[in-house]
């Protein structure tokens, strides 16, 4: 017999490798993208589409644009406080990611929840702890299944999809939480944030519906590199 499983779905390879690896072993997968503002309109049909392409029971996409901006971007750049003095603290998109998924699975009637994160780095803490706060549920994540396994995770996921006819496709879907350096760059030197990554910050703005003004110049977060109004606060 079939069991229900929400699975928090983005379309790229770790999560698409998901599906099928979950379906195989008894899962009806539900999947939910929590739309964070790093996806444009044909990315966001992409995700919708790619889901029901691997075979999903349903899929839902969750605007969190308003969530993000009044419960994240607003307190933590109000604050002007910065991970380590560097950059600011805008890593909390898979928070609401988390809740989206939580939500599902409660409409659903299941207990159970997958995520695609890896098990080196910090976004299994992000998930896991998450979930865990809101109740108890069996966290299942394949990733960090198969790379008991695997070595060579990516082309692991990749041939299992290209064998069961799924083709492979990159896909960003970084939102606004995304706003720090990548982490090669990280380990390498602290760097500023550079203007595109602050960009990011009025673009979901926008998408909750906010003016410019409320973007940039009211929480003093535009910074564009030529005429940015303020510098940010951090």
């Amino acid at each position: 017999m079939s069991k229900d499983i929400v699975l928090a779905f983005s379309g790229g390879l770790d999560t698409s490798f998901c599906v099928p690896y979950l379906k195989e072993r008894g899962w009806a997968v539900h999947t939910v993208f929590a739309d964070t503002g790093g996806v444009d309109a044909e990315e966001r049909a992409y995700i919708e589409q790619r889901a029901q392409q691997l075979g999903v029971a349903s899929h839902v996409t969750v605007d969190g644009g308003p969530a993000l901006w009044e419960h994240f971007v607003k307190p933590f750049v109000w604050a002007g406080e910065g991970y380590q003095g560097q950059y600011p603290l805008l890593v909390s998109d898979r928070y609401l990611i988390v809740d989206a998924a939580l939500a599902r699975a409660q409409a659903l009637g299941t207990r159970a929840i997958a995520h695609g994160c890896t098990g080196m780095g910090n976004d299994q803490v992000r998930f896991d702890l998450a979930v865990k706060a809101q109740g108890t549920y069996r966290i299942v994540a394949p990733i960090r299944e198969i790379q008991k396994e695997h070595t060579q995770t990516r082309a692991y996921e990749q041939a299992y999809l290209e064998e069961r006819g799924f083709g492979v496709r990159r896909i960003g879907t970084a939102g606004l939480g995304h706003v720090g350096p990548t982490a090669a760059a990280f380990a390498a030197d602290h760097v500023r944030p550079q203007p595109r990554q602050f960009h990011r910050i009025e673009a979901t703005c926008k998408i909750a519906g906010h003016a410019d003004d409320d973007c940039g110049f009211a929480i003093g977060a535009r910074y564009d590199g030529d005429d940015a109004g303020p510098d940010p606060p951090f």
